[in-house]
């Protein structure tokens, strides 16, 4: 999901190293196989609602303009960090928090202030702001009038959920590369933001693991909330178009929780791609319940 075409191909991932893997003595399918029996063992939370959650989200953008003569007129990948907590009220509405904990700098690795895509105001770090979601009826006349919009459901069955995100994939977005062989990884990850899998949902993504050779296990690793998780990658080549001779290379990662096989996180670094920090990371989603 790398913004190589946001600007030039020339970018510079923000200074965010990825996740530190350890070893675990564990093969990829013994490890593959434990993690989905406690995944299918272990219950959803009591009162379980899949937008009810906190989260870290890291994700590539764009350097707001008249940061500096440099970064104005260089193209840039920097990472902006922002915290979430989503509850659902009494009457049924969810009320999301979001704060902003600014961009890190591609070339200095300071933070500085985000901008508005809306506005185009600077976002002052820190700061919190509060959404609401639409009402049933609201959202029901949204769909109706904006035919490219639809809610994003997440089955719960290894079937489904592979026939889903490989269309979804397909008939996509620009982030997405329409590679069936990263549909998994790109579609979730990018739906992750809006999302807190269910213990069926982690199992599913586990059992698709299960029969793809070219996925990894990478050890085990602390995530970006703090804690204990097993790294499953896949290293993907895309060619993105406007330079045919160009391959880029990411290396898309789940981490599942080691004692419950929840789907706790989803990580996008730049594995081998030509103008990128080596190792940064483009985009992470760290999920966790309230």
């Amino acid at each position: 999901m790398g913004l190589t075409w946001f600007n030039t191909p020339q970018a510079t991932a923000g200074l965010v190293p990825a996740l530190i893997t350890t070893p675990t003595g564990q093969d990829r399918d013994e490890a593959l196989e434990s993690l989905l029996k406690k995944a299918r063992a272990t219950k959803d939370p009591q009162g379980f609602d899949e937008q009810t959650y906190q989260m870290k989200s890291l994700r590539e953008t764009s350097v707001p303009k008249r940061v500096s003569t440099i970064e104005e007129n260089e193209a840039f990948s920097p990472v902006s960090e922002y915290d979430y907590v989503s509850v659902r009220r009494p009457d049924g509405l969810l009320e999301r928090y979001s704060t902003s904990l600014g961009i890190v700098s591609a070339r200095t690795g300071e933070r500085i202030p985000d901008q508005d895509m809306d506005t185009g105001k600077r976002i002052p770090l820190g700061r919190t702001t509060r959404e609401l979601s639409l009402t049933e009826a609201e959202l029901t006349e949204f769909e109706k009038t904006n035919s490219v919009w639809e809610r994003f459901h997440i089955p719960d069955n290894a079937k489904d959920l592979d026939a889903k995100v490989r269309s979804t994939s397909a008939n996509g977005m620009a982030m997405f590369t329409g590679n069936p062989e990263t549909a998994l990884f790109e579609v979730l990850g990018f739906h992750m933001v809006d999302w807190n899998p269910s213990q069926a949902q982690s199992a599913a993504v586990l059992e698709l693991l299960q029969g793809r050779t070219d996925i990894t296990f990478d050890g085990e690793t602390t995530d970006r909330l703090g804690r204990t998780g097993l790294v499953f990658s896949l290293n993907q080549d895309y060619v993105p178009g406007y330079i045919p001779t160009d391959i880029l290379t990411y290396r898309y990662s789940f981490i599942f929780d080691s004692t419950t096989g929840h789907l706790n996180a989803f990580e996008e670094v730049a594995a081998n791609v030509d103008g990128f920090v080596q190792g940064g990371t483009l985009n992470s989603i760290t999920v966790a319940p309230l």
